[in-house]
């Protein structure tokens, strides 16, 4: 696993959808943004929980007069062959 302490700023951030092998679980600290995760969308607030599988795409969505500031744990997967 490894986590990640991530903070944006609405006037700084471009929205971008990432993917990656794994899985992620987002903890929200402080603020308010949108979380979009395939075809979904999801409002996160302070003490709000996502998990999902990282393959699909995702990515924090945060209108320009927002701030967030968030917990991302990512595993990736085991190389094949490799048992963990």
């Amino acid at each position: 696993m490894q986590p990640t302490m991530i903070s944006i700023d609405g006037k700084k951030a471009r929205f971008e959808l990432r993917q990656h092998p794994g899985e992620q679980f987002i903890f929200m600290m402080e603020g308010e943004m949108n979380y979009v995760c395939g075809n979904r969308e999801f409002t996160l607030r302070p003490g709000d929980c996502l998990y999902l599988n990282a393959r699909a795409p995702h990515g924090p969505k945060v209108k320009r007069a927002q701030r967030a500031r968030y917990l991302a744990i990512h595993t990736t997967s085991a190389p094949h062959g490799r048992k963990s």
